[in-house]
């Protein structure tokens, strides 16, 4: 009898963990989920619904904290550009610096993933996932940069993008995440 038990005993704590762990994980998902969704339906109001105490105020732009963060963010900003031919603002996260190659290239490939599988809830209750363009993470690359939308019907949200990128510069490697508005590149002012 006791034979028996101890290994059926090891198996329930093995699952047990294992149900934790992936509980964990959802929630964790789901509060990722949760925040892009406020930052990116913000770009409506200019992220002025999230915007939070004045950080830097340059001559050229100010940046403000966001109220709203993705987990594991290191910073969020907005950025308000003084122009008077583009009035939107910009959002920001900061979700790692490292000298390693390797950390950088797995904390841009869990962002993706993490946007990929993020379910974004409309008004009427339905669930959509973001389209994508993902490039693959390269070490001898400047930067790359991998692209998500919203096949939504407002117009205001058209040229709306999130874009994740891997910026190599002086042997640092930077994973940030930018939710902006870019127009078509052939747009002339």
């Amino acid at each position: 009898m006791k034979k028996t038990l101890i290994p059926l005993l090891a198996i329930l704590c093995s699952l047990t963990t294992s149900a934790q762990r992936f509980k964990r994980t959802d929630s964790t998902d789901l509060l990722f989920s949760r925040a892009i969704q406020t930052i990116y339906f913000d770009f409506e109001n200019d992220f002025r619904s999230i915007q939070g105490d004045l950080v830097a105020d340059e001559a050229e732009y100010e940046k403000y904290a966001s109220v709203v963060s993705l987990p594991g963010a290191q910073e969020c900003v907005i950025t308000r550009f003084h122009s008077i031919i583009d009035t939107t603002a910009s959002w920001q996260a900061i979700m790692l610096i490292t000298d390693e190659f390797s950390d950088g290239k797995r904390a841009y490939k869990s962002v993706c993933n993490r946007l990929k599988n993020a379910r974004v809830v409309l008004v009427d209750g339905s669930e959509i996932f973001f389209k994508h363009d993902i490039e693959e993470a390269v070490e001898d690359k400047r930067f790359v940069t991998s692209y998500f939308y919203l096949p939504v019907g407002n117009p205001a949200f058209r040229n709306v993008k999130i874009e994740v990128e891997l910026i190599t510069l002086l042997g640092e490697y930077k994973v940030q995440v930018n939710v902006h508005s870019k127009p078509a590149d052939t747009l002339e002012y």
